[in-house]
Formats: structure tokens, sequence, C-alpha cells
């Protein structure tokens, strides 16, 4: 069952900390999962010495007394030289060298995505390639009546400012798959977006026009890449 849960900030400090906080969360998640992921399947393994009885590396013969040190993620059977620092652990902590460097770098490679995160709302209100910009009045979930500046780029999604000298957007929306129509109100149409309606309303009946035909145009496009926020 999928479940949305919106939250509502105070300001923009508060809204970036909140996104920094939930992709942490998510980042550390996805970590934790590849780091668990078995190097070498188990069903893969096969022993061409049969039975485990040579070493998986260096084709060393095991005595019939000692019979290796087995890694607890691949399952494979090494000697002492070849297994690597981690022979003296416990048994269920026990990881050879291959799946250990594995271990290493999906663990580098997860901080520096940590790292690299894009804010897709770090973008002036002016620049980029924009289709069609203006100032409206915008009523959503709330029902508050607000002044915005409403910005649609060429990805297709529409950009919210406090106003239009903004370095940073307030919320970003894409639009391919919404439902766009005129409403009732004179110079007003809606927006809804799955569960939610947003109501905009702006100063002539130009503007309404040229709103309306990007609209229609980014709402039966096809988006790639971009999370709603």
């Amino acid at each position: 069952m999928n479940r949305c849960l919106e939250l509502i900030a105070f300001n923009q400090k508060e809204k970036s900390e909140w996104i920094d906080a939930i992709w942490a969360v998510i980042s550390e998640s996805i970590s934790r999962k590849h780091s668990f992921t078995p190097s070498v399947s188990m069903q893969n393994v096969t022993s061409p010495r049969s039975e485990n009885r040579c070493c998986a590396k260096c084709d060393a013969e095991f005595s019939f007394i000692w019979r290796g040190i087995t890694c607890a993620r691949c399952g494979q059977r090494f000697c002492k030289k070849c297994f690597g620092r981690l022979r003296a652990e416990e048994k269920n902590r026990r990881v050879c060298e291959s799946c250990s460097r594995q271990h290493e770098t999906v663990k580098v490679n997860g901080d520096k995505q940590a790292r690299t995160r894009v804010n897709p709302l770090a973008i002036a209100a002016k620049s980029g390639e924009v289709l069609h910009a203006s100032v409206v009045t915008f009523k959503g979930s709330m029902n508050k009546s607000l002044t915005r500046y409403f910005v649609v780029r060429k990805d297709f999604c529409l950009y919210s400012y406090q106003n239009e000298d903004d370095e940073c957007a307030l919320a970003m929306l894409p639009l391919p798959g919404c439902e766009v129509k005129m409403s009732g109100e004179r110079l007003t149409f809606t927006i809804r977006h799955a569960q939610r309606q947003y109501t905009v309303t702006v100063g002539d009946e130009q503007t309404q026009i040229r709103w309306m035909a990007v609209l229609d145009l980014a709402a039966n496009a096809v988006l790639k890449e971009k999370t709603n926020l």
C-alpha cells in the first residue's frame, strides 16, 4: 500500500534541513543494503578441487585435519596466507580479502554519492531553459492565497519562487501526468496532481492562455530522472 506524507516547513532553511536529513537516512540505508550483498552468489560457488579440498585462490591442498578458513560472505575456503587480515575475527565476521575490498569500494562510492547530491531546487528563478514564467496567485492544500513566481522549464517541471529574483525555488512539481483545466472563476485554472489540487489565478486573459498552452504541453510530456520533492 502506497502512503504519502506531506510536510510543511515555515521557511526555506527549515525545508532544506528536512531534505538533507531525509536524504542522509536514505543514503545510509542504501549503503547498508549494498554492504551485505554477497560478492559471489552461493549458487555459483563450486569447488574445482571437489569438496573444497584446496584454497580457492592459490590451489594449496588442505590437510585431512585442517580444512581452511571459510569466508562468511562468499562461502569459499582459503588458506591462511590468501584469506587476508580478517582471518582471526569471529567466525561470522571472517571475510576474505576480495569481499573486504568490495565492501570498502561500495562504502566509498556511497559516501561520494551522498556528498555530491544535487539539490533540484537550487536554480535561480531566471536561469535555465524557461518555457514560461510569471507572477501568480496560488492556493495549495491549505487553501491559503499566496503570491508566487511560477516558472516552467524544458524539463517539464513547475518551480515555485517567493519572487523572480530568488536563487533557490521553494518547491518543484513534475507536470507530466498532471490534470490541467480551466476553473469556473475568471482568469483561474487548476492543476491536479495525485490527491492534491492547486488553484492558480493570473492577471489577464493572454497570460492565462499562455499558461494553459504551456501546462498542457508539459502535462502530456515524458519526464526523465526527476523527483517530486
